[in-house]
């Protein structure tokens, strides 16, 4: 059975398992979307000298866990965008999340923070097997506990 499915064409969620990331970057601009494994990310910012035109905007949905796992980290992943000072708003298994009009150097730190909780959020939903793992994670984040 392993050798066929192998010799098979991909089903379309297989295909999607192996979508590329796309990333634009410039001096002012970033837009970075990224399909790693089951879950998708779109990062969207501006962080330019004019503070009433700077935001960043970030979704983040999916994962291989189940519902409630995943449903867990996006809730970890909107308290700890919270904390940060970005608006939220969870849906299901998706959180969307907006920082607007503050200064480069603020609009600035958050990318960095948002870069790292990419990285430890990737297989945060295997880790959310109770509903305090969601505060007990986004405590552990803000502490600069990244692992």
């Amino acid at each position: 059975r392993q050798a066929q499915h192998l010799l098979e064409p991909p089903t379309a969620q297989e295909q999607r398992f192996g979508d590329r990331s796309y990333c634009i970057v410039s001096d002012k601009y970033l837009n970075f979307s990224s399909r790693v494994g089951y879950h998708y990310s779109v990062l969207d910012a501006y962080c330019g000298q004019t503070m009433s035109k700077n935001y960043i905007t970030f979704q983040f949905k999916g994962g291989a866990a189940d519902e409630v796992r995943r449903q867990r980290r996006v809730r970890c992943i909107a308290e700890i965008l919270q904390r940060l000072g970005f608006t939220t708003e969870v849906r299901g298994d998706m959180t969307q999340a907006k920082f607007q009009k503050y200064s480069p150097e603020e609009t600035k730190e958050r990318l960095d923070q948002l870069g790292r909780l990419l990285i430890v959020t990737r297989q945060m939903d295997m880790l959310m097997t109770s509903d305090a793992a969601v505060m007990a994670m986004a405590d552990n984040f803000m502490s600069g506990h990244y692992h």
